[in-house]
């Protein structure tokens, strides 16, 4: 019997759309060294929010996303990991961190979880495509590919639906991988939903797209988009 369930309906979010520190933490960010980075890779993913607005305007959906930049804190990390604040942040006084938890990471996290669950209680599948970017170098090793496509394999229908995706953006050209060029099962937001919601109600992707998007011309943008776009709907059918 086909594990395809009758209705999907897709969801989109975008955790490190943007570099922006809130006035009140800023002074942990005013030399020159801070500020290249939150320019850099290392600040937020270039190119994300624009594919991920693309993306939601094609598929008609909601965009839940944070222009807060990851080097305040880490909306793409469990609250336990040591990454969830960066070398500015992580020798705040405890006062000061739990602040950060309240005012940007519980925010965001609640509402993707409420609406989540919302959906799920009307008896519907709800697929999740979380948008970031990669870096075609990282640590000297090249990444010689278009798109990753993120899930856990050992959920079945996130598999067999990944794997679809994986073959549907290989036909339109974009050299595409499965789980690169990180794993699906690694600490991350989808993965922590995965916990809280079965996998006959919840599907969670990431979708790792080359940060040289961010570079091409406005057409190849909206190209790439589309052609994102179309992949994902022809899983509903």
């Amino acid at each position: 019997m086909s594990q395809r369930p009758s209705k999907y309906v897709l969801f989109l979010t975008c955790e490190h759309a943007g570099n922006h520190v809130p006035k009140r933490w800023q002074r942990w960010f005013a030399t020159p060294g801070a500020q290249q980075q939150l320019r850099s890779h290392r600040g937020y993913d270039p190119g994300a929010l624009m594919i991920a607005r693309q993306l939601a305007g094609a598929l008609d959906i909601d965009l839940h996303y944070s222009e807060v930049s990851r080097l305040l804190i880490e909306l793409n990390r469990s609250l336990d990991s040591a990454s969830l604040f960066s070398p500015f942040t992580q020798n705040l006084s405890d006062l000061q961190r739990q602040r950060l938890i309240e005012m940007y990471y519980m925010p965001f996290r609640q509402k993707v979880h409420r609406c989540i669950a919302e959906y799920i209680s009307q008896r519907t599948v709800v697929l999740h495509f979380s948008v970031h970017t990669f870096t075609p170098l990282f640590r000297g090793q090249r990444r010689p590919f278009d798109i990753g496509v993120l899930f856990d394999p050992s959920r079945r229908l996130e598999q067999r639906l990944s794997q679809q995706l994986v073959s549907q953006l290989g036909s339109c050209g974009y050299r595409t991988h499965a789980n690169r060029p990180y794993l699906g099962t690694d600490d991350g937001h989808t993965t922590q939903l995965r916990q809280q919601f079965s996998s006959h109600q919840y599907v969670g992707i990431e979708l790792e797209l080359n940060n040289r998007i961010a570079n091409l011309s406005e057409k190849t943008q909206r190209q790439w988009s589309q052609d994102i776009a179309d992949s994902i709907t022809k899983l509903r059918r």
